[in-house]
Parts: C-alpha cells; sequence; structure tokens
C-alpha cells in the first residue's frame, strides 16, 4: 500500500527535566511508530503547583498547601509531522450519548465548536452509523486545499490509500502530546474495558491529590496513574495490600468527588478542555481515554476557583460599605487569608470583596475564620463595621466579630 506522505510543520513542548528519561523513551517509541523525530532544545523554567507542609502558629498544627513553585522543563521539537496522502491530522471525536468528546491534535487552530454535537457520520461512505470515533481531516494540497473532512476509524484506509496504522500511530503520538501540553488529556488510547464508575475514580483522584499535589503525565507517578491504581483491585501481597488500604479514599473524600463531578457537569466554560471535561463526569464510567481528563479535575477547579476571584478582584471601587458601627450580613468573595505574625500573637487576615465592588477587610484571632478551600468562594458574613480606610487607592472597610461561612453549605 502506497505512503504518501509530506512534511506540514513542528510541534514544540515542554517536560520537566529531572523526568528526562521517562520522557525521552516514551517519545522514541511514539515516533518511531508515527515515523518522525524529536530534539531537545535546551531548558527553561516553567511554574508548576506543589503541596507543602507549614507550621500553622495559630493552631499549633502542621498543616499542607498548595504553592506555586519554579520547575526546570526540558524544550522538545517534534519534527515532520506528516500530512497523509495530502491531510493533516486536526482532531479525534469520541461519539457517546451524553455528547462528543472533541480531542484537537496540538498545532491545529480550527474551531471545533461545532464537531461536539457532530454526528457519527463519515464522509466517505456516506453514512451515519453507530462509531466510537471519527477523525477530522484537512486537506493541505489541491482544489480543495483548506476542506475538513469527517472519517470514521474503518474508512481511513480506503479513503487515504495508506497504510491506516501510520495515521492511527500519527493520532497515539498526539494523543501523548495531549497529555504533557493539557496535563491530562488521553485523547487516543487504546480502547475497549468497562473502566471503574466515575464516582470511585474521581474519589481516588481526591485522595491522590490532597496527598501528592496535581502530577501532570509527564511524570513518573502521575496524578492518573495513582489514582488508577487506587481504583484497582486489591493486591495479594501483604505489604502492597496494606499500602492500598491506606491510600483507598476516605467519605469526606468520595463526598469532594460528588461536589466536583457536579460542578464539572455544570460548569459554563467553552473551551475544548471544559467541553471534554462536562462529557467525561456525565458518563457513569471513567473509561481508559477518559481517566486523564477526570485526572485534572481536582486542578481545573482550582484553577476555576482562582478565575472567579480575579474576576471579583477586577470589579470597580464601590466606595466604603455601612457606616462605623452597624451590623451588616453580606454576601462576598473570599480573596485572600494572610497569617499575620506579631509580638502580640497571630491573627488571620481575611480579604473580601462583594460583587458591587466593596473591599472588606477582617482580622481574625478565634474562631468563626474561614479556611483555604473557601478561598475564591462566595462566603456569608455577619460582623460589625469598625472603620472606613483606603489601601491602595481603594476604599476599604475594615469588620469586626465576624462570621463567615460558605454559602450553599
Amino acid at each position: 500500500m502506497d505512503n504518501p506522505e509530506e512534511v506540514c510543520g513542528t510541534i514544540g513542548f515542554v517536560a520537566p527535566v529531572h523526568n528526562r528519561p521517562a520522557t525521552e523513551r516514551r517519545l522514541r517509541q511514539l515516533c518511531r511508530r508515527a515515523h518522525t523525530s524529536f530534539s531537545r532544545l535546551g531548558t527553561s523554567t516553567a511554574i508548576t503547583f506543589v503541596w507543602r507542609e507549614f507550621y500553622d502558629v495559630a493552631t499549633r498544627q502542621t498543616v499542607v498547601r498548595c504553592v506555586k513553585e519554579p520547575v526546570e522543563c526540558d524544550r522538545y521539537e517534534l519534527g515532520d509531522v506528516a500530512a497523509f496522502a495530502g491531510h493533516r491530522l486536526l482532531a479525534r471525536i469520541e461519539h457517546h450519548d451524553v455528547g462528543n468528546l472533541v480531542l484537537r491534535a496540538p498545532g491545529s487552530d480550527i474551531d471545533l465548536v461545532a464537531a461536539r454535537t457532530a454526528e457519527p457520520w463519515c464522509d466517505h461512505c456516506r453514512t451515519k452509523r453507530r462509531r466510537n470515533d471519527t477523525f477530522l481531516m484537512e486537506l493541505v494540497e489541491g482544489p480543495r486545499a483548506g476542506q475538513v473532512v469527517q472519517i470514521g476509524r474503518n474508512c481511513l484506509a480506503q479513503y487515504l490509500r495508506v497504510d491506516p496504522a501510520h495515521v492511527l500511530a500519527m493520532a497515539k503520538l498526539f494523543g501523548w502530546l495531549e497529555t504533557v501540553l493539557r496535563d491530562g488529556a488521553d485523547w487516543c488510547g487504546s480502547g475497549g474495558f468497562s473502566g471503574p464508575q466515575t464516582l470511585h475514580y474521581v474519589a481516588c483522584v481526591v485522595a491522590s491529590h490532597e496527598q501528592h499535589g496535581f502530577r501532570p503525565a509527564s511524570f513518573d507517578n502521575s496524578t492518573r496513574s495513582d489514582a488508577s491504581w487506587r481504583v484497582s483491585r486489591r493486591p495479594n501481597d501483604p505489604g502492597a495490600a496494606e499500602a492500598w488500604d491506606a491510600a483507598q479514599p476516605a467519605a469526606a473524600q468520595v463526598e469532594r468527588a460528588r461536589t466536583l463531578i457536579a460542578w464539572a457537569r455544570e460548569s459554563e466554560d467553552a473551551s475544548d478542555y471544559g467541553h471534554n471535561l462536562r462529557v467525561a463526569a456525565s458518563l457513569e464510567f471513567a473509561e481508559g481515554k477518559r481517566l486523564g481528563i477526570l485526572a485534572s479535575i481536582c486542578r481545573a477547579h482550582e484553577r476555576a476557583l482562582g478565575l472567579e476571584a480575579e474576576r471579583a478582584a477586577k470589579a470597580p471601587d464601590a466606595g466604603h460599605y455601612g457606616s462605623v458601627g452597624d451590623k451588616v450580613e453580606v454576601e462576598a468573595t473570599l480573596l485572600a487569608l494572610i497569617r499575620c505574625e506579631s509580638d502580640f500573637g497571630s491573627t488571620l487576615l481575611h480579604k473580601f470583596r462583594t460583587s458591587e465592588g466593596h473591599d472588606l477587610v477582617w482580622f481574625s484571632s478565634g474562631r468563626g475564620g474561614a479556611d483555604d478551600d473557601a478561598i475564591g468562594k462566595v462566603v456569608s458574613i455577619r460582623g460589625r463595621v469598625k472603620s472606613h480606610g483606603t489601601y491602595n487607592d481603594r476604599a476599604q472597610t475594615t469588620l469586626t466579630r465576624c462570621k463567615v461561612q460558605q454559602v450553599g453549605l
């Protein structure tokens, strides 16, 4: 069978230096099958999220918090990305009753919104039938250059007149890159097995995330692989079984998983990733191709909360809230919790902003305050106006004797 391939560009990405052996081992394997190559261009610094232990002076306990830290990364370039028989692979559509998972090939900038509701149609055989997946391909030469076609997996060989294994190998390479670029979206796994229930798997993701923080697919023991181990069968070896038992999600982590799944299903994120996460969270089982997407649900939730806090932070200055001495009850977004140490002890500064743009602060030295989980969320505040002032050219209202509770709890 002929195999006319043309070069149509390169793709760049980064991966942690400390994981270089595993990264390059996987790259060599995938590039060999896809008839392409890669090169390491140098190193750069990226920001990652890790969990660190801190000693809380107020509670005299060790607490674990997620912090940003720099990580040294290798810069790679994937060369000779092939066009097969004058076509370039753009995306893969995985068809489900609750919606389509649309998994973009790195370097593709096509608008894939319409693909989210595309039917399992094939432009080659001109039929619509039940299919697991279809592929979007762009013609890159000839009078129809720029036209996008949707081809079923079983029709790839007849339509392209090339060995379909080469196309699928390139798709699998792109799928692995997608896990690196998007921290967990596996878009071309070897499908088929019946996976765990979505709730069980997400609960294991929560347990892994709380213990180790988020670890992307480029890490040896990624969040996905760790959660997959936790959700697997109990090992027979006594030592491994003991470790497995200790790693199982607690009741609170199962409840958090329910909350995350409900959040993902109702998310209004219009990006490709947001859409795919909605579909994956809506399905009953977390099969292999969706494990990577769900493995990033905790981080996606944290990022969403950060965006909400950022939007609240950009609200216009609405001036002071209430009058000094007034009792108030108001809902606002918790922007930050800042520990303040002095000769007189430790206090926790709460910074809030209402939807109208009122800046509120409260120095807590006892009970009734918020915890780190509430940052970025809307809380209900009951207290008294202590004083009015100005901070960073914005009106600021200081409260006292407050009680703070997260809305909806």
